[in-house]
């Protein structure tokens, strides 16, 4: 009894994921298809253009700007999260000190104009 009802359940998913990728087979199905939407998309670049044309630096160093304080900005929330357990002298030590050397880089770039778009 217990076998039967297992397979009989077992057959029923089975169908059940077959049905919906059909299902999903025939909402995805594309009707039209251009050379536009066959090639890739390159960041607004012609792909089969020549490797030598020239981009602009501010997008660039706002990219690295990006990724390096959204990395630190991980990296702080658990911290923050955590001093209510670890309240020791060394954790808030090494907290301000990285505190300090996001701020100082901050000041860093913002002194030498990195954050400014037009320069």
């Amino acid at each position: 009894m217990i076998f039967s009802s297992f397979f009989a359940s077992l057959v029923m998913s089975f169908f059940f994921v077959i049905l919906l990728q059909m299902v999903s087979y025939f909402i995805s199905f594309k009707f039209f298809s251009t050379y536009d939407k066959k090639v890739s998309y390159e960041c607004g670049f012609d792909p089969l253009s020549s490797n030598r044309s020239s981009t602009s630096l501010g997008f660039f160093l706002v990219c690295v700007i990006f990724v390096l304080f959204s990395v630190e900005v991980v990296l702080i929330f658990p911290a923050v999260n955590s001093v209510c357990y670890w309240a020791g002298e060394v954790y808030l030590l090494n907290l301000w000190v990285f505190l300090f050397i996001l701020l100082a880089g901050l000041f860093y770039e913002w002194f030498t104009g990195s954050l400014e778009w037009f320069s």
